[in-house]
């Protein structure tokens, strides 16, 4: 189909692209990781680095679109995004799965082993 073909020439472009050095940084990070892994005879660690590119690429996107700063938006810290990343219990908000005391409705409900214990 299209989409594919497209997505096929785009696809190979841009690992040309990173294979001629064209985005030192993403070059290396992929050559870092690349070395890694053969340094450590293991493929394990492809997943990691699979999630930090695709990490690399949402960077690079965010602080291409902040250049372009509109003056009624303010752009996001670093520390707002990874606070927005820590799990941390809080009260539910409007709209969120609530009893209204502050307690959420899956701890409420309680774990599975304590309703598979009754059964």
């Amino acid at each position: 189909t299209f989409i594919q073909a497209v997505s096929l020439r785009y696809g190979k472009k841009y690992v040309r692209d990173l294979m001629h050095w064209k985005y030192p940084i993403f070059s290396a990070y992929c050559f870092g990781g690349w070395m890694h892994c053969v340094y450590s005879n293991s493929v394990n660690f492809v997943p990691v680095y699979v999630v930090g590119f695709v990490l690399l690429h949402l960077a690079a996107s965010y602080f291409y679109f902040i250049s372009c700063e509109r003056i009624d938006v303010r752009p996001l810290t670093w520390e707002e995004l990874l606070l927005s990343l820590q799990a941390t219990e809080r009260k539910p908000g409007k709209g969120t799965l609530g009893d209204g005391k502050g307690d959420s409705i899956l701890r409420i409900l309680g774990s599975n082993n304590e309703r598979e214990s009754r059964a």
